[in-house]
């Protein structure tokens, strides 16, 4: 028990830590910005853009260098420099939080994050990170970025920022770790935001109130990720990063379309600023964000010119050349990224490629775009078949049914919540401007896209409670004063008997602890060796298995033997195909499933 504990402490304390970093860098770049931290909102929202510039700095760092100790330094010095620049503006709100109730949440929240910390003790539990997730952040940590890596392994050539992230914190104690903390930190940071709306949304949340209740219907999902059996803590995959993403974007673009906050010309600004960072980084995190992201970011910019602009055209240009700017920043070095690592900007898209003496081949992309649709339509189909008809149709929508949490859960909420509100309207108390509606239209976007491109449920992220926890709050205005009471009141309940019911829909216990000091180390794979026509030595996984975990570089499941380095005295400068191997596109339909 004594060794759980101290193994779940060293874990909250690493959290702690973190997240003053990332806070401190966020409000270090706010201030950068002509802006500053007015609001506990503010303060909860500069973790994000801390940690949106800290992934705009490892791509800059990965270009010439590994992501090692050195790198988790120089980002430690920025954070310390951005805390000691707002200390009087942190003690101002650590006074605050001393008064009132405000101590029962702190220990709400130390509840919550002790149930991460013991979730966070396990091994990953999603196929991807044995498959390929792990062996990319052992690279990125160990070589600068490395031509050619998707020959390879093809899954290598998926360009994630996220992963940057994760081999940043694999240094000091935490080395070869950095999965017990990388995504439980970012969902440290979700259930901050969400615990203090929920508190605000409950006791008193002024003009923000509809922007709290947004953001504390999010606990179920988030509660869902926690205790779902894959274990989303203990994960260093992108698909987690990309749900929370979600939310705060749409969580900021919520406020900015609540006509009753009433943002202020610099506020609304400042907004349109964050969403397109946020946005941006979002993509560098995984492509399939695109959808959501950019339509979130030009409408938020197209109402602030409907809004604000119009006239100031002084005020228009400067904000538009700042968007540009940040955009340019973050998606260039992931652009010169990608083309590094396949020879393709947005692999395994073709669009973009670049003539390389290293790009992997184009029947190779090809097969593991058509491969993802075919996985998120059926599983168990062959890709040709899949892909030919429509005899998918049956096997996704029972995928569908069977993750309903993610999908029709939201969507039923959101019929529900129209329905009633239409029915219970009380229309001399709420109007609803017409544009508020257009809230939603970067989530259909985002449904289309997913729809058209790879619609898993898996791969869906927040797009569905966007959809569902947007209606709720913007139709909760229509309720009579009575019905909004009950509802609250109806609200509370649920909270209470929430946590309980899913811990038993779950079956979940306590994480024992494991054989590293409490901590449930990597399994070691078995291991044998496969030598090209090149003599290149490539480490595999015995009897056909296909998960190299955190085995020694280099490893794939797909040995090719006219796989060669382009400096035989070099693993750094890359990799190269010299034979065209007649089975190599089929690397792409044997991936691993999630």
């Amino acid at each position: 028990m004594v060794e759980l504990l101290v193994a779940m402490g060293a874990i909250v304390f690493t959290w702690a830590i973190l997240g003053l970093i990332f806070t401190g860098i966020g409000m270090l770049v706010w201030r950068i910005l002509g802006w500053g931290v007015h609001t506990f909102i503010d303060v909860l929202t500069s973790f994000w853009l801390g940690w949106a510039f800290t992934i705009l700095v490892l791509q800059l760092w990965h270009l010439p260098f590994p992501v090692n100790d050195a790198a988790f330094v120089c980002i430690s010095l920025i954070g310390i420099l951005g805390l000691a620049w707002n200390r009087r503006t942190l003690w101002r709100f650590i006074q605050r939080l001393r008064r009132r109730w405000y101590w029962m949440l702190a220990v709400v929240a130390l509840l919550f994050m002790l149930l991460l910390a013991n979730r966070a003790l396990d091994i990953p539990r999603i196929n991807d990170n044995s498959f390929y997730q792990l062996h990319t952040m052992r690279w990125i940590a160990t070589y600068p970025v490395v031509p050619g890596l998707g020959n390879l392994h093809d899954r290598l050539a998926f360009n994630s920022s996220h992963y940057l992230y994760v081999a940043m914190l694999d240094v000091g104690p935490w080395h070869g770790r950095s999965y017990h903390i990388a995504n439980g930190l970012l969902l440290c940071a979700f259930f901050a935001q969400i615990l203090w709306s929920g508190f605000k949304f409950f006791t008193y949340g002024g003009r923000y109130k509809y922007y709290y209740l947004f953001n504390f219907l999010f606990l179920m999902p988030a509660l869902h990720c926690v205790l779902a059996r894959h274990n989303e803590v203990s994960s260093i995959g992108n698909d987690l990063p990309i749900f929370i993403l979600g939310f705060v974007i749409a969580s900021k673009f919520l406020m900015f379309f609540d006509h009753r906050i009433k943002l202020s010309a610099e506020e609304a600004s400042y907004t349109v600023v964050f969403i397109t960072i946020i946005a941006v980084t979002g993509i560098t995190v995984k492509l399939s964000f695109a959808a959501l992201a950019g339509t979130t970011a030009a409408l938020a910019l197209a109402i602030w010119f409907f809004r604000y602009g119009r006239g100031r055209s002084a005020e228009l240009t400067k904000l538009l050349a700042k968007l540009a700017v940040y955009a340019l920043l973050l998606l260039i070095p992931w652009m010169i990224h990608g083309v590094i690592l396949s020879g393709y900007i947005a692999y395994p898209s073709t669009i973009g490629a670049v003539s390389v003496e290293w790009q992997v081949p184009p029947e190779v992309a090809i097969a593991q775009h058509n491969w993802i649709r075919s996985y998120a339509l059926n599983p168990d189909g062959e890709v040709e078949e899949v892909l030919s008809g429509m005899s998918w149709l049956r096997p996704w929508l029972l995928s569908i049914t069977k993750r309903y949490y993610v999908t029709l859960l939201p969507l039923a909420f959101a019929a529900l919540a129209v329905l009633y509100g239409s029915r219970k309207r009380n229309q001399e108390q709420a109007k609803i401007p017409w544009i508020c509606w257009l809230f939603f239209v970067p989530a259909i976007a985002g449904v289309l896209f997913w729809f058209l491109m790879a619609p898993s449920a898996r791969f869906a992220g927040s797009l569905f409670w966007v959809i569902g926890a947007g209606a709720a709050a913007l139709i909760m205005p229509c309720f009579t004063r009575v019905t909004r009471r009950l509802a609250t009141l109806t609200s509370l309940a649920l909270l209470i008997v929430l946590i309980p019911v899913l811990v038993y829909y779950y079956e979940i216990i306590l994480i024992e602890p494991g054989e590293d000091h409490g901590f449930h180390p990597l399994p070691a794979p078995e291991l044998s060796t496969f030598v090209t026509d090149s003599g290149l030595v490539i480490h595999l996984a015995k009897d056909g298995e296909i998960d190299c975990w955190d085995g020694p570089l280099p490893c794939t499941p797909y040995p090719n033997p006219g796989l060669r380095l382009r400096d035989a005295n070099d693993m750094s400068q890359g990799f190269i195909v010299d034979l065209a191997v007649e089975d190599q596109p089929a690397q792409a339909s044997a991936g691993a499933k999630p």
